[in-house]
């Protein structure tokens, strides 16, 4: 396993272990609607980008593989 796939897999541990915080966080500002939103938003764009990379990775490894 490479050093990238590493960093991959901590960031991805990090979230999965701060997931109760952040919903809790989530829960006591949802009647703040612009904040709520930007949290959201926040956790939306970060799963997105992480997604993007573990796609992309898995890409490279499969290249000229069939699946």
């Amino acid at each position: 396993m490479e050093k990238r796939d590493r960093k991959l897999f901590a960031r991805l541990a990090q979230i999965n272990y701060e997931y109760g915080d952040i919903v809790l966080h989530l829960l006591s500002i949802q009647y703040d609607e612009t904040a709520y939103a930007r949290s959201l938003r926040t956790l939306g764009e970060a799963h997105a980008h992480l997604g993007s990379e573990l796609t992309e990775r898995a890409a490279e490894l499969t290249k000229g593989l069939e699946l």
